[in-house]
């Protein structure tokens, strides 16, 4: 994990002492009145998004985004957001495994506009705080019930995949062709996005 710069906390959540823990710097948000939400733990009950309360997490790597994974489910966790722990790991081995295996052809539909994704969007999936609410499309939503622990290890299984894959990737579906190392960043940043809906910790009564 990636220690962020105080500079651009401080303009996030004002001055003070930010923890350090396992070479991440995770910062909550302080919770609204207006929007109290439930806590949840191992994906047993819904949950009502709180979206002022997420961590700011970034990862070197995908073998980083692992351990966050296994850590959480080794402490329990509180959900900040839809997904249960399961749910993010099924989405996310599910984005992960066109970049070897190959995207349906109907995702090309829109090629000619990767140049503009390229340079618009892409800077800002690659930050720390990258969008919320960006519609998923339906190949890659999780099913409902899924087993945490069998989850983790299958995005454990799906990492490894990919960084043994010995020839290039497939075009991204809205980047296009981009480099190796480019294409692995792009899926760490992703499952920061995502695992940072879960606050590490058992459940709050």
């Amino acid at each position: 994990m990636t220690l962020l710069n105080r500079s651009d906390l401080r303009q996030k959540v004002g001055p003070r002492s930010f923890p350090r823990s396992g070479g991440n710097i995770c910062v909550k948000m302080a919770p609204s009145s207006k929007s109290p939400g439930r806590d949840v733990s191992r994906g047993q009950s819904p949950y009502t998004t709180v979206m002022n309360e997420l961590r700011t997490l970034q990862f070197d790597d995908l073998d980083a985004a692992v351990r966050e994974a296994r850590a959480l489910h080794a402490s329990g966790y509180t959900r900040q957001g839809r997904w249960s722990l399961g749910q993010i790991c099924r989405h996310l081995v599910l984005v992960q495994q066109p970049s070897v295996d190959g995207y349906p052809a109907w995702m090309s539909m829109f090629a000619f506009l990767r140049p503009i994704m390229r340079r618009w969007l892409l800077p800002k999936v690659l930050r720390p705080d990258s969008p919320r609410g960006i519609r998923t499309a339906s190949m890659f939503q999780p099913p409902d019930e899924l087993n945490d622990a069998a989850e983790v290890d299958a995005f454990a299984d799906s990492v490894e995949k990919l960084k043994s894959h010995p020839g290039r990737f497939y075009p991204h579906s809205a980047f296009g062709r981009l480099p190796r190392e480019q294409i692995l960043r792009i899926h760490a940043a992703h499952a920061a996005h995502h695992l940072r809906f879960l606050q590490s910790g058992p459940p709050r009564d």
